[in-house]
């Protein structure tokens, strides 16, 4: 099993959201992420995420995805 922590570039140490996933194959936690960020950014969009940090059970970084970042408005 794997965690998730949604973060913003640069904030790696503040996540904006940390979630427990119940998918046990890497590339498709990481998949089900990429399609989920759009939903997440507008969740929160005083501070939206840019991209996650996948990690293991052992709570060690697995994989990293970062999307551009949203715009300044």
């Amino acid at each position: 099993m794997f965690s998730v922590r949604w973060v913003a570039h640069g904030q790696a140490g503040e996540p904006v959201e940390h979630e427990r996933n119940i998918l046990y194959d890497l590339d498709k936690v990481v998949k089900s992420c990429q399609r989920r960020l759009v939903w997440m950014r507008a969740k929160y969009p005083s501070a939206p995420p840019d991209g996650f940090i996948v990690l293991d059970q052992k709570g060690a970084e697995v994989r990293r995805w970062f999307d551009a970042p949203m715009p300044s408005v």
